[in-house]
């Protein structure tokens, strides 16, 4: 059996149990992102109606053993996942796969919510934020009294500890109650776009390549490994001039420009985070390790906060100054002499 789709089981198995143990949304991406590779890998090999059931039957677990919003993630991810297969079964490129299905868990995405908003006929953040303000509202007692006094902790952080805190008044416990939600609301506004570009992105990618790189001997089309994976410069410099440009909107307090700032942001640091950590697996490789613990190390620098951010750096330098080609180069040279 491929190691690759061993990896990708036992992942399955344990984000599972992380979502059945009340760790719901810290699973969920990693889910939605190894479901749509693996129906697509089923796809690829079955046929259209393979990946259609594969995906079905993982989101019909789902609903079973955590939640039934994982039906709506199949309609979600449905057409993604036929997208991809059709693509790699027709014998499209590689970039061409990944464009076409990071487009597609986008435009899904963003058509899903706006269909529900429709459906619901008020936007569903609205909803979501007055059902937070009727459950704080609703709230008596001792309850009411320590939310209040660690809303006054998190104001005021030299407070010495929560119970000296008084009791508050109506007013104040109003003002607090509008203050929270109003939070919310620009929080999930601001972050909703980026989730969704985070997982069309990364869904998109692996949902490409990691079914194209356990297949790449039955394939017509040269899919390289992932150590070796490189950005098309046009691609690289038209993401370094969207960047600039979203940067001045910012800088300018246009209206809005710093959700599309935060949207540019994400797309530029998740791409480059892709080379970087492409750039490790080449170096990792180097040393002769095994596929299995380069798995990990990669895993770990993308899940340890202060590693993650150097990635994208990473993948900077290397497309800018071709860090493996020119380690090849050289290693091509010693081998002459």
């Amino acid at each position: 059996m491929n190691k690759g789709l061993v990896f990708v089981l036992v992942a399955l198995v344990l984000l599972t149990l992380v979502a059945y143990s009340s760790f719901f949304f810290l699973a969920i991406v990693p889910l939605v992102i190894l479901a749509t590779l693996l129906s697509v890998w089923v796809g690829v090999q079955k046929g259209l109606w393979a990946a259609a059931a594969s995906l079905a039957a993982l989101s019909g677990l789902w609903a079973l053993l955590i939640s039934p919003v994982f039906l709506v993630y199949l309609a979600l991810l449905i057409v993604p996942a036929l997208i991809l297969t059709y693509g790699i079964r027709s014998g499209w490129t590689l970039a061409k796969t990944v464009l076409a299905g990071v487009i597609s868990m986008i435009v899904i995405s963003a058509a899903a919510y706006y269909g529900l908003s429709l459906y619901l006929k008020e936007d569903p953040i609205v909803i979501l934020v007055g059902w937070m303000e009727e459950s704080l509202t609703s709230l008596t007692g001792d309850a009411r009294n320590e939310l209040y006094a660690y809303y006054q902790l998190l104001l005021h952080p030299n407070l010495a500890a929560a119970q000296g805190i008084p009791a508050p008044s109506a007013e104040e416990f109003t003002a607090m109650v509008k203050d929270l939600t109003s939070a919310c609301d620009t929080f999930l506004r601001t972050n909703l776009p980026v989730a969704l570009v985070i997982t069309g992105v990364a869904g998109g990618f692996f949902g490409a390549y990691v079914p194209m790189a356990w297949l790449r001997p039955a394939l017509s089309v040269k899919v390289p490994s992932f150590s070796l994976l490189e950005l098309p410069r046009q691609v690289g410099t038209g993401f370094f001039v969207l960047l600039i440009a979203a940067f001045l909107g910012y800088l300018l307090n246009w209206t809005d420009f710093d959700i599309v700032f935060n949207l540019v942001v994400t797309l530029f640091t998740l791409v480059f985070g892709f080379m970087g950590a492409a750039l490790v697996d080449f170096l990792l490789k180097r040393q002769r390790l095994n596929t299995g613990l380069r798995t990990v190390i990669i895993v770990l620098c993308i899940a340890i906060p202060l590693v993650n951010t150097l990635l994208p750096l990473a993948g900077i330098m290397e497309h800018t100054i071709h860090i493996r080609r020119r380690m090849l180069a050289l290693d091509i040279n010693n081998r002459k002499n």
